[in-house]
């Protein structure tokens, strides 16, 4: 099963080099995919200056997505669903541009993947505030477990820089429509279709 690690990015030129570093650490060979969406700020030069001091033994490959006509929600969704057109692998661990992901995270995910029928893995999440100056955990669930539709709901799980899932999922229930979250939309349909697995680990 092969497994690539995803950074769809735009205009992200304050945090994409601790995203893609914290990629390039991953403690498994994979292949580091980083997209950019026509940023107009310098997110792609800071992209360029880490791959050219990259030096390690994970494949990175920059990409160019050249839809650029929709921002927000609808770009990103755009992105995803070009991304998909354009690499091929079997699982896509995802990570926003703004966020970083630990080491072990690939490989704590494959196993999973490995082990399970689960169209989604989803793991925790630490985020921090920097008004109050708090870290603040994922709140639910708080156990490894299948997450039920009902609970998505609900408890809205999800959450776009812990995602990974099946490229045969994502095939399976079509692109993405413009103007849906991806965070709630992708975790309510593996939760009713092969299944949504929450590892409480927040990677």
């Amino acid at each position: 099963m092969k497994g690539v690690f995803v950074i769809p990015a735009r205009n992200k030129e304050q945090d994409i080099e601790k995203c893609l570093t914290s990629a390039l650490k991953q403690t498994i060979p994979i292949e580091v995919v980083v997209s950019d969406q026509g940023s107009e700020d310098q997110t792609l030069d800071v992209i360029n200056d880490v791959a050219s001091k990259y030096d390690g033994n994970h494949k990175l490959t920059i990409l160019h997505c050249p839809e650029t006509q929709y921002k927000g929600m609808a770009g990103l969704n755009t992105h995803l669903n070009w991304l998909h057109e354009n690499v091929e692998a079997d699982v896509f661990i995802c990570s926003s541009a703004d966020d970083y992901s630990l080491p072990d995270r690939s490989e704590k995910v494959m196993k999973e993947f490995e082990s399970r029928e689960a169209d989604i893995v989803l793991t925790a999440q630490t985020a921090y505030d920097p008004v109050k100056e708090l870290f603040y955990r994922t709140v639910f669930p708080k156990e490894n477990k299948y997450i039920q539709v009902k609970e998505c709901i609900k408890d809205r799980v999800g959450g776009s820089t812990s995602f990974a899932w099946k490229t045969a999922f994502y095939k399976a229930i079509g692109p993405l429509p413009y103007l849906v979250c991806p965070d709630v939309y992708l975790a309510v349909l593996a939760a009713a279709r092969d299944g949504l697995y929450f590892l409480d680990d927040p990677l």
